[in-house]
């Protein structure tokens, strides 16, 4: 029987139902940043700018997450995906983190910041 915790839908599950698994997934990591606003120009006008970076040969999340704190700069926000290849080609899987540029989610938007503790 589903649990629900907070917001999360939590259930059992069997493992046996899993076709396939990566051990070791490439990750992209978005770093978005939003400089400050010029006199006489609001703030939410200003564009983002990112810088993509590709990950790979990764033991695991928390190693992604250790680069992220040490190459992010306190004033960036980040984007933190999965790469997943399928029938229609390559394709993102997020993780965690929010595009402040999609305009979706602005009712449950989280910003996860460089120095955030991503484990609580």
């Amino acid at each position: 029987m589903p649990v629900r915790s907070s917001l999360v839908k939590v259930e059992g599950v069997d493992p046996r139902d899993v076709e396939w698994e990566v051990d070791y997934p490439v990750y992209r990591v978005y770093l978005w940043h939003q400089p400050p606003a010029p006199p006489g120009v609001a703030q939410d006008q200003v564009m983002h700018h990112c810088t993509e970076y590709r990950l790979g040969d990764v033991v695991d999340l928390a190693e992604v997450l250790d680069w992220v704190r040490v190459t992010a700069r306190s004033d960036q926000t980040y984007t933190l995906y999965v790469e997943h290849r399928d029938a229609e080609g390559l394709g993102l899987v997020r993780l965690m983190g929010e595009d402040p540029t999609s305009g979706v989610g602005a009712q449950s938007h989280v910003e996860v910041r460089a120095g955030d503790k991503a484990d609580g």
